[in-house]
């Protein structure tokens, strides 16, 4: 009986110990195995990743060159011509010539369409059946002058993807749409296409697929490969990687510019990579469990040969302690170390028969306590002086989202704290403690989310009899209120102050007097600033030779910055313009060269402004340049408002805009009124957000138009203010410059 126990318990450790070294390896061979496939799948997602994208950008240059072609077409003068004059036979012979200069790409859909939607001409490929898809196309004109789609045209017998893209056709000298040229490229078994999406992205097939239908492959449609990807294609989501007949596949939805399509684009390649690690670790599998079953066998036989006798007195003597027999005596075996063991462990059992009461004491006095602790609102820790967390109230633990982390152990002060404020409480916090006892300050928590809830800290040290640090305790109180209030207070100030400096910047310098400035015009000029001063600015003042020089801007945003770069506008403007006689044209350029050099490049600023110099030449004629909202122009003979437009750039866009700045030119009879203004008028809007815009404006100003200048100006902008119900979202410029005679002398 004796001798037949310690055979039973030996084979058992011995299996215990087979059964775990062959679980480890297993577990090794397998870790390692899924985290080749891990690294093999991650290799495959960038490798696909980057075949999607070589894929998208082929597209893209296809639709590019959809564009370009459209853009060089509607350039042409004799298409243009012949548009104009709704001349069927001759627009298709300039669109076949246009085409056949180019043999090796063509347009398979190019076709025109009038401003009111009738069809033109079509010289669409014969290959393809697009008459009775045309309609359909056209329907989409909105969205395909904004951008390239790829839409699918399904009616009776024709089944077509096609890439699109609009231009409008615009008249050069009148600026009027005279139709729509549309282009596309079919991609229907478009092989070409597929070749050179295959060939760039080295993959085995590529299909084209378009709501479950295969539209095109490099492969032939019947193929099992072919059909192999489309099924996968719609059992796997987008993205994923999967396999079948030897292949290994990807499918994305084509993305053109940033813009989704319905398209998706289907690459793959062969699996081989898959079925040579399996082989290989099927091999290295079995090898490795031979090995580790003989090992373990040999190590069973040895552990019940030698050690197990001795080994059994120590198990002994340990169940009973664990038990709770702790007046249990260790009897020694033949084997020195574990007898050591069996000491050490007689030795610690009387240490915890002294401290059992020792600690009994304590607890009680530590369950008083943290009921305590647990009970207020405020985070209340402790920490060793290694700054490990060893005890976090249930309210701070709330505070900081570790309500699930049952172990404090493994925290630190720094996973509490934000950087600044663990620098704050490492620098002075725990110093100052540990020198005087306690230190008090603002610092701030982490809260669950990572956000920093500011609190105020209190972090006391505790010392041992002998002065040595024993642990830190630390009380933090959440006072986010407390300075949300303080800071909602201060930004109001500031704010304040900002809008009143901003304001004064502005209007301080506006010119103080107009009306009667100038022998032929009668002017008036008012500016209304809004609640958020806006960068409005206007200008009336004369050069050298005594011409009359009018300007008018806008800086884009609010506040004291666009009030800065108004001033500065406004004094390189009045610089320009009294020290040199130059042009419209010259003004707007050197104002743009000294805004660009200060504002872009020094001041890193991309603030942008808005303005038209205008030069009276005399007898009512005036020279105008720059980028700014219509001139509005009442004609007294014929009672109707003429708009003109400002051609140009906006100041502090580009650094040099000498080649896309000209002068412009109009006349004013003896009784037309001119009326400048700025975007605060026109989308100006009512309680119901509906906008005034230039039409409605333009209305205003002919309904006060036979009123002198300063009527006219107050009257208009009565009107606009009653629009908005008094709600000024800008600033409301506004200068009214009306010719002398008849009535006026």
């Amino acid at each position: 009986m004796v001798a037949h126990k310690p055979k039973r318990l030996s084979l058992l450790l011995g299996l215990y110990l087979l059964i775990s070294i062959v679980g480890f390896s297993t577990g090794v061979l397998v870790w390692a195995y899924y985290s080749s496939i891990q690294a093999i799948n991650q290799e495959l997602g960038n490798s696909f990743d980057q075949k999607h994208t070589l894929a998208e950008s082929i597209m893209e240059r296809e639709l590019e060159f959809i564009e370009q072609t459209l853009l060089e077409i509607r350039e042409s003068e004799s298409f243009l011509l012949q548009v104009f004059q709704k001349s069927q036979v001759g627009t298709e012979n300039i669109l076949n010539e246009i085409l056949d200069s180019d043999t090796e790409r063509q347009l398979d859909i190019l076709f025109v369409t009038l401003a009111k939607g009738s069809l033109l001409s079509n010289v669409s490929s014969p290959f393809f059946d697009t008459e009775i898809v045309l309609p359909k196309i056209s329907e989409h004109k909105t969205a395909l002058l904004s951008s390239g789609q790829v839409l699918r045209f399904k009616k009776e017998s024709v089944d077509l993807t096609i890439m699109l893209k609009a231009a409008p056709i615009i008249q050069k000298n009148s600026g009027r749409v005279l139709g729509t040229l549309f282009g596309g490229i079919v991609l229907n078994n478009n092989l070409s296409i597929l070749e050179a999406i295959k060939r760039k992205t080295k993959s085995k097939l590529v299909v084209f697929i378009e709501n479950n239908n295969i539209i095109g492959s490099t492969d032939l449609l019947e193929a099992p490969t072919t059909q192999t990807v489309r099924k996968l294609t719609h059992d796997y989501r987008e993205g994923d990687i999967y396999s079948g007949n030897g292949l290994l596949a990807n499918h994305k939805h084509l993305s053109l510019f940033g813009q989704s399509t319905s398209l998706k684009i289907t690459t793959a390649i062969t699996d081989q990579i898959l079925i040579d690690l399996q082989h290989s670790y099927l091999k290295k599998g079995s090898v490795l469990l031979v090995f580790s079953f003989v090992f373990l066998m040999f190590t069973a036989l040895i552990i019940r040969k030698f050690t197990f006798p001795s080994l059994k007195k120590l198990l002994n003597y340990s169940a009973d302690v664990s038990t709770g027999n702790l007046q249990a005596r260790y009897i020694p075996g033949s084997i020195t170390e574990f007898n050591r063991l069996g000491q050490a462990i007689e030795q610690m059992v009387k240490t915890i028969r002294d401290e059992i009461e020792e600690r009994r004491l304590v607890e009680a006095d530590r369950v008083r306590l943290t009921t305590i602790m647990e009970t207020t609102s405020d985070l209340v820790s402790m920490s060793t002086s290694e700054a490990k967390v060893i005890y976090m109230n249930h309210a701070g633990r709330e505070m900081v989202g570790w309500l699930d982390d049952k172990n404090l152990t493994t925290k630190q002060i720094h996973d509490v704290h934000p950087q600044w404020a663990l620098q704050i409480v490492e620098k002075e916090g725990i110093p100052v403690a540990i020198e005087h006892g306690a230190w008090e300050g603002e610092t701030a928590v982490l809260g669950p989310d990572g956000s920093e809830i500011p609190v105020s800290q209190v972090i006391m040290s505790h010392k041992s009899e002998e002065g040595e640090l024993e642990y830190l305790s630390t009380i933090m109180r959440d006072i986010t209120e407390r300075l949300r209030a303080e800071k909602v207070e201060s930004n109001a100030k500031l704010l304040a102050q900002e809008m009143e400096l901003a304001r004064s910047i502005q209007t301080g310098l506006l010119p103080s007097s107009v009306s009667n400035v100038h022998p032929d015009f009668i002017i008036a000029a008012s500016m209304l600033t809004a609640e958020r001063v806006g960068g409005d600015y206007f200008d009336i003042t004369f050069d050298k030779q005594g011409n009359l020089w009018i300007s008018i801007g806008d800086v884009s945003g609010h506040g004291v910055k666009p009030g800065l770069i108004m001033m500065m506008a406004q004094t390189v403007h009045a610089a320009v313009i009294s020290s040199m006689n130059c042009e419209a044209r010259d003004v707007v350029i050197r104002t743009n060269d000294i805004l660009y050099r200060n504002v872009h490049n020094r001041l890193n600023e991309k603030h942008f402004m808005t303005f038209n110099a205008l030069k009276c030449l005399g007898d009512g004629r005036f020279e105008h340049a720059g980028a700014h909202l219509r001139i509005i122009v009442y004609r007294l003979k014929s009672d109707l408002c003429e708009l003109i437009r400002t051609k140009g750039v906006y100041l502090n866009l580009k650094e040099n805009i000498s080649k896309s700045t000209k002068n412009s030119y109009f006349e004013m009879e003896e009784g037309d009124v001119m009326v400048l203004y700025t975007d605060g008028l026109t989308e100006a809007e009512n309680p119901d957000g509906e906008m005034l815009d230039i039409g409605g404006f333009t209305d205003i100003v002919k309904k006060h138009a036979h009123l002198q200048p300063k009527a006219m100006k107050d009257m208009i902008l009565a009107d606009v203010i009653r629009w908005c119900d008094n709600k000024r979202n800008d600033d409301m410029t506004l200068v009214v410059v009306k010719r002398k005679g008849g009535s006026d002398g």
